[in-house]
């Protein structure tokens, strides 16, 4: 999803080059930014997240927003990112308290992408432990409790992860997520 958000991002910005007038695209930062970036990925901005050391794009950034105003399509793009440095990047950016809102308050859509996300996350221990301080475990363990088979099976699969980390064990029990 990412790459196909960047590939159309890139197209925009070709598609623009060559209809708009040059000062348009003086005057709207945006296009700008966009057209420099299109040209040279390279040059867009990376923030560095002092704490973890893990170095945040812009447009992870962008996705992230996106997951807290509510848009699926942006968590499913999360929930593709299952490498390290992509899950290490996206607990950096925020990533997991956004998505652990809408696994909590989303439509019923939003549920089952956002457990998805979550079980891809959930595979390293600083997310599982980043999991269950966000608050978490609460609304995986009440997708347990039913709605459709995907959902349950990604709640199931993050409890499963996440019990991996000691610390997460008692309140998963606590909950009623170990049967």
């Amino acid at each position: 999803q990412l790459a196909k958000l960047l590939a159309l991002d890139a197209q925009v910005s070709q598609a623009m080059q060559p209809i708009a007038p040059p000062a348009l695209l003086e005057r709207v930062p945006s296009i700008k930014l966009a057209m420099q970036w299109a040209s040279n990925p390279a040059a867009a901005p990376a923030v560095a997240t002092p704490r973890s050391g893990v170095v945040v794009d812009a447009r992870l950034k962008r996705l992230v927003e996106q997951v807290k105003a509510g848009k699926v399509d942006a968590a499913s793009a999360l929930a593709d990112m299952k490498t390290e440095e992509g899950r290490k990047a996206i607990a950096a950016a925020g990533g997991i308290a956004a998505l652990i809102k809408l696994v909590a308050d989303g439509t019923s859509e939003a549920k089952t992408v956002c457990a998805r996300a979550l079980r891809n996350l959930s595979v390293g221990a600083a997310n599982q432990k980043a999991i269950a301080d966000a608050g978490g475990i609460p609304p995986l363990v009440a997708l347990l409790k039913g709605g459709p088979d995907a959902r349950v099976e990604n709640a199931a699969a993050s409890m499963r992860n996440l019990v991996c980390h000691t610390e997460n064990r008692g309140k998963i029990a606590e909950l009623g997520g170990i049967a």
